[in-house]
């Protein structure tokens, strides 16, 4: 069974069973986190794990979740599945206050506990399926940790799996003709960041589009809205997608000598790990913590501070 967070497009959820992974979605409710729990206790009602694999590990609902499944078996084992760099480093997250935390225990429920800045020594996890699991740092001894095999995207060579996926999302199988490929974070975080992240993204894309370069750019998929950069509007011969295409879904069919570049992002990793002979690069302007920063850059990952600081021709101003 798969559970999608509310928002998430119906239709791709209802989709996801044609793929044969899974036996049965759902789509939390949307509205505050008292109901996303009480959609999760229903799920419980009706079904019975042995495994839960959760990349949103500090919400309520999957707290909830996990602590109710392992009353009902008490073997259940529960599993950080890769959610980006947060996976592998602590974040800077302040320790609750007691009030705080007791306020919590009010709200949701006495089985409420304090999440821990990395995720897999959340109390409620006992292990992680990460892409790179030699790059996980401060994880405790009785944590499970387990490698997700280098070749998993080999499952995308399969013409009928691929076809299915293209059909799903509406996505043209063929991206050969692509020569930059861009992800960008959270539109909302990055320009809390900074103001003039937008300009400065705009900038670099009409740089590469001036220079006779196609790109392709995707949005994060927490990016509820549409586009919110227009780019499409300001570039239509260019490709952009919205943020629930699955990045894994566009590498098949890019050269390997696609440039990548984009905020700090494990997709960054992905892409260096799946096409070695890539050009890749972040941009630091739009990432409110930097903390990841060396994970990227130990995987010869060029740091930019802006993305009009990316050579398009020759120009190279990399952070050391």
């Amino acid at each position: 069974m798969i559970v999608f967070e509310s928002g998430f497009p119906r239709k791709l959820a209802e989709d996801a069973i044609n793929l044969d992974f899974f036996s049965d979605v759902e789509i939390l409710s949307a509205g505050s986190e008292n109901t996303q729990i009480r959609t999760m206790a229903n799920i419980l009602g009706r079904r019975r794990f042995s495994h839960i694999l959760t990349g949103s590990v500090n919400e309520p609902f999957v707290q909830f979740g996990i602590h109710s499944a392992k009353l009902q078996n008490p073997n259940l084992t529960s599993y950080l599945l890769d959610d980006g760099l947060f996976s592998y480093q602590a974040t800077s997250r302040k320790p609750m206050s007691v009030l705080r935390l007791f306020s919590r225990k009010l709200k949701y429920g006495w089985w409420y506990q304090e999440p821990n800045p990395l995720k897999i020594n959340a109390p409620w996890i006992d292990g992680a399926f990460l892409f790179f699991p030699e790059k996980l740092q401060g994880a405790l001894p009785e944590k499970n940790v387990h490698g997700i095999d280098s070749n998993w995207l080999s499952v995308l060579d399969s013409a009928e799996v691929l076809k299915k996926l293209n059909e799903i999302y509406g996505l043209a199988p063929q991206r050969a003709d692509i020569d930059v490929v861009v992800i960008l974070d959270v539109y909302r975080k990055a320009i809390e960041t900074s103001e003039d992240y937008p300009e400065d993204v705009v900038h670099f894309l009409r740089e590469l589009d001036q220079s006779g370069k196609r790109f392709l750019l995707k949005y994060h998929p927490r990016d509820k809205a549409n586009d919110p950069l227009e780019i499409q509007k300001r570039f239509p011969k260019q490709t952009v997608l919205p943020g629930e295409i699955p990045f894994e879904l566009l590498l098949p069919s890019l050269n390997e000598d696609v440039m990548f570049t984009g905020d700090i992002s494990t997709t960054l990793l992905e892409a260096k790990s799946f096409l070695p002979n890539a050009n890749v690069s972040v941009a630091l302007i739009g990432s409110h913590d930097r903390t990841p920063l060396p994970i990227l850059q130990n995987a010869n990952i060029k740091a930019y501070q802006r993305f009009s600081n990316i050579p398009v021709g020759y120009r190279s101003d990399a952070v050391n």
